[in-house]
């Protein structure tokens, strides 16, 4: 007996509107990816991941430009190319997963699903001024990507969650935008240990780390999208040559993007800057605190929100004699990490060196003080102290000051050269030649000019120059325990 018309009409398929379709993926999941693993929604679900990634690189030069924060030098992640070649790599990780778990789907649903899962993204980005809408937009995603694995390879939640999450660790971050982040760090390594000198990997900064895992990020992005190009047209079973030649368009793209930012970054070569600038300031035989200004100023054109950077450059200033402007730019860092117990002590002990060699003693002791009281086990400032007791005429305490920088692992001749000074004036020979042998042991060259001139060591702080009393950039090995947060 025939159907009638009601009858075909209630057994025909329904299909929901696209806009209806991305809210129910947000509201009801389950139901909304049921539909899109039944309508083949690949096209639409990869446009969705190329918006996040295009409204993503419009914001990588609104906060740099507007908010002084992050960098240009986002070539992978925050960009179309990026965002849909991240998803590949991770759609692929769950796909190999859910199928060890039981999973019978096909990767091209799992990568439509995942697709549209990105639509949570719009209401985190569009939230992104509100920390907690943001935080639970992100979660949010999370469980609709593993409702979408779910119904892509029809498996309970919990297999789907626990393939979710292995992928998630392998390709790290909420979302499939990221890449593995141990990976990139050995791969950063290794290209830094090719394409610079060793210091590069050794300088803390985000510039040396950042630029080199985005280059490497752009490749693999690339990679992944020629990959795709090759083996996703013969999974899917409507208008391959199509999906052919759009993904090898697109896989095009990403190569000459690639290329063209390699040499681009390697052009402006920010890494080179900080290398350069503190090759300039460490400099035994000739450094050059003006110089490696000058570097770690252009670096922060680039990266203006490297602390580390920022912090060399403060240095830089002070050991060059712009003290107004080494001031300036240690309160600023300081105020930007506010609660910081370890930053706090490390910029005011710079205040204090600048207010020092500026002339200006009772200033640079105050500094000082404080810098030692919020940490205790940081020998720097006591030993910058022992110079400031030694200018205000209290040996004793100059004496106590280079001691306690000692005992805190202070193992540079400057904690000696107090001792020396302060054991001369206080008339305990014996103990002022002990100090000056251990001076002599670590810079003779240092030694025979503070100990040669009028007076001899009696005077010897009055020789050394702001060069002599650079900061180190090297920062300490670990933090006040219980003072300072992580940054």
């Amino acid at each position: 007996m025939p159907k009638s018309k009601t009858e075909q009409q209630a057994a025909e398929p329904t299909f929901t509107p696209l806009p209806k379709l991305a809210l129910g993926v947000i509201t009801s999941p389950k139901d909304a990816f049921e539909e899109i693993v039944r309508r083949k929604l690949l096209g639409v679900g990869l446009a969705i991941v190329a918006a996040v990634g295009a409204i993503l690189a419009i914001l990588t030069p609104v906060n740099f430009y507007l908010a002084k924060r992050g960098s240009l030098f986002d070539f992978g992640g925050n960009s179309p190319l990026g965002t849909i070649g991240m998803l590949l790599i991770t759609a692929w990780a769950a796909d190999r997963l859910a199928r060890l778990v039981g999973g019978e789907g096909n990767y091209v649903d799992l990568l439509a699903v995942l697709g549209w899962a990105n639509v949570v993204q719009f209401v985190g980005l569009a939230a992104g001024m509100v920390p907690f809408v943001s935080a639970l937009a992100s979660i949010w995603a999370i469980v609709v990507s593993i409702i979408g694995l779910q119904q892509a390879h029809r498996i309970t939640m919990g297999k789907a969650a626990v393939a979710y999450v292995g992928a998630a660790l392998l390709t790290t971050g909420i979302s499939v935008l990221r890449l593995p982040s141990l990976l990139i760090a050995f791969l950063a390594r290794y290209y830094l240990s090719a394409a610079y000198p060793p210091l590069a990997s050794e300088i803390p900064s985000q510039a040396a780390g950042w630029l080199p895992g985005q280059i490497i990020y752009s490749w693999i992005v690339a990679a992944a999208l020629v990959a795709a190009a090759a083996m996703v047209p013969r999974l899917i079973e409507r208008n391959p040559r199509v999906w052919r030649s759009v993904l090898s368009a697109i896989a095009a793209a990403a190569v000459g993007v690639g290329a063209v930012t390699t040499i681009f970054a390697l052009k402006i070569d920010p890494v080179g800057g900080v290398v350069k600038g503190v090759r300039a300031y460490r400099s035994q035989e000739a450094p050059n605190p003006g110089l490696a200004a000058k570097r770690f100023r252009r670096v922060l054109e680039y990266y203006p929100s490297d602390a580390y950077v920022q912090l060399y450059l403060a240095h830089s200033e002070a050991a060059a004699g712009d003290y107004k402007r080494a001031v300036e730019a240690y309160d600023d860092i300081r105020k930007a990490m506010p609660g910081d117990a370890a930053a706090d002590a490390i910029t005011r002990t710079g205040i204090g060196t600048a207010r020092y060699s500026e002339g200006s003693y009772a200033a640079a002791r105050d500094e000082f003080e404080k810098a030692a009281e919020l940490w205790r086990g940081y020998a720097e400032p006591r030993a910058r102290l022992g110079l400031a007791y030694l200018r205000l005429g209290d040996p004793k305490k100059a004496i106590d000051a280079a001691r306690e920088a000692i005992d805190s692992k202070g193992d540079g001749w400057l904690p000696q050269v107090v001792l020396a000074q302060a054991y001369t004036t206080t008339g305990q020979a014996k103990k002022a030649q002990e100090a000056a042998k251990t001076v002599a042991e670590i810079d003779k060259a240092l030694s025979d000019r503070l100990s040669t001139g009028p007076g001899g060591w009696r005077t010897a702080i009055e020789r050394l120059t702001p060069l002599d009393l650079r900061m180190p950039l090297d920062l300490p090995k670990a933090p006040p325990p219980g003072q300072a947060k992580k940054k």
